[in-house]
């Protein structure tokens, strides 16, 4: 993937727009790397960013059953799982729910702060316009699952 991080701008942390392929979609992905110095983007931050964007389409079955397994403790914890609930509907496969989900952003953040990549997923999800979904990997492991801002 060829990224141009020269239409990258410094406000607080370096932001971009990329268009992010996921589960054969192509989306137009806001991007956070953060990092301290104004004049130029950390290399470890674009190092990151790159290595998760090769390695992304791979991730899509671990990311699924993560969000699906969310969400199924979701829908428990609001007592959606004894009555029918249209925002969140019963699902079977942990696939389905990424028809439910929508990458909006990818954060990468200060790579010092890591033994190993970081980076975090911001998805729009249907069931909870609100809130979102975010995922936070660390190497090639999810970390966290919860509401967006805890990708942000």
């Amino acid at each position: 993937m060829n990224i141009n991080f020269e239409n990258y701008k410094y406000n607080g942390a370096w932001y971009g727009t990329e268009k992010v392929d996921f589960n054969g979609q192509s989306f137009d992905v806001d991007v956070q790397i953060d990092g301290y110095d104004e004049s130029m983007i950390p290399e470890s931050g674009k190092n990151a960013f790159l290595d998760f964007l090769n390695k992304l389409n791979n991730y899509t079955v671990k990311i699924a059953e993560a969000v699906f397994q969310y969400y199924c403790e979701m829908r428990d914890e609001l007592g959606y799982s004894d009555e029918v609930n249209v925002d969140y509907p019963s699902l079977s496969k942990p696939k389905e729910i990424l028809n439910m989900i929508t990458l909006i952003g990818i954060t990468v953040p200060d790579q010092d702060d890591y033994d190993e990549e970081a980076v975090s997923l911001v998805f729009n999800c249907t069931w909870d316009k609100e809130n979102g979904v975010g995922i936070c990997f660390i190497g090639e492991d999810i970390d966290d699952v919860g509401f967006q801002d805890i990708a942000l």
